[in-house]
């Protein structure tokens, strides 16, 4: 099943890199959450993970971290709007990544989403209200659909 789910969004980036349009991704002048992304490879589960926050987010701020990738992600990177983006010449492992992209973060609440995930319909709704709800929290756990 995993195997025939690569393929589709394989086949899924080939055709968006094709049609060359841009990808809008939401974007807030006082966001709620800020969504950081960190990308090494992985293009084809990536787009979707971009897809599934257009559908599914409103009111945050998107910062996209590129470890160096080698596929084709630089294309589809090219052909996005409304992230603050940081392409880095090397692939600085996970921790860095996400360390550069806290500190462009303008949001009081930041989802760190693996780019192999999907939004659900209220997922940042139900984290953030959860974080604001005056209990002792520090942190939540959202339940994201694994792509792969």
């Amino acid at each position: 099943m995993k195997a025939a789910y690569s393929v589709e969004a394989r086949k899924h980036l080939k055709d968006f890199l094709a049609q060359a349009e841009p990808l809008v991704l939401p974007e807030s002048n006082s966001p709620k959450v800020s969504i950081l992304l960190v990308f090494f490879n992985q293009a084809h589960l990536s787009l979707l993970c971009l897809e599934s926050i257009i559908e599914h987010a409103s009111e945050v701020e998107i910062i996209i971290v590129d470890n160096h990738s080698t596929d084709d992600t630089a294309q589809l990177l090219n052909l996005i709007s409304g992230a603050k983006l940081i392409k880095n010449r090397d692939n600085l492992g996970f921790v860095k990544a996400v360390n550069q992209g806290a500190a462009l973060a303008g949001a009081e609440h930041i989802l760190l989403l693996n780019n192999d995930t999907r939004l659900e319909q209220g997922a940042i709704e139900y984290a953030n209200e959860t974080l604001e709800s005056g209990e002792a929290v520090s942190y939540t756990h959202l339940r994201a659909h694994e792509t792969e």
